[in-house]
């Protein structure tokens, strides 16, 4: 009984995944900002200052801004060095979004940053194999 409850043990700890917490991923997404390049919005098109906070996203310019928060994010599409957030809020019958232009070879990683921290905050994500 005794070699029994070892082996089940040893078998839970191997399967156990050491997943990150949402303060440890917006650490990382706040470290990896600097690879940013340039972003825009429906409404700020250059020269915005780009915040990632713990409850929301928000890209201000002058008099205009655009902010998502966590749990709304709809949808995270990453293409080539465009990164698109997508949320589920609407403006004159469209999504809102900011898009970021990142640098290529972390693009992937920080959209699936993205979506780990939005799926932490309660977003409900679009599931990209629905018609697989």
């Amino acid at each position: 009984m005794k070699k029994l409850l070892t082996l089940c043990a040893l078998l839970f700890l191997a399967f156990t995944v050491k997943a990150q917490t949402a303060d440890e991923t917006l650490e990382w997404l706040r470290t990896k900002q600097s690879t940013i390049k340039n972003v825009t919005s429906e409404n700020v098109e250059r020269e915005g200052n780009f915040k990632i906070g713990d409850v929301s996203l928000t890209l201000s310019a002058k008099e205009k801004s655009t902010t998502i928060e966590w749990s709304k994010v709809k949808d995270v599409r990453v293409k080539f060095m465009d990164i698109t957030i997508v949320s589920s809020d609407l403006v004159d019958g469209k999504n809102i979004f900011i898009n970021l232009m990142i640098d290529a070879s972390i693009a992937p990683k920080y959209a699936k940053a993205l979506k780990h921290l939005a799926t932490l905050k309660g977003a409900k994500m679009v599931r990209d194999d629905m018609f697989n």
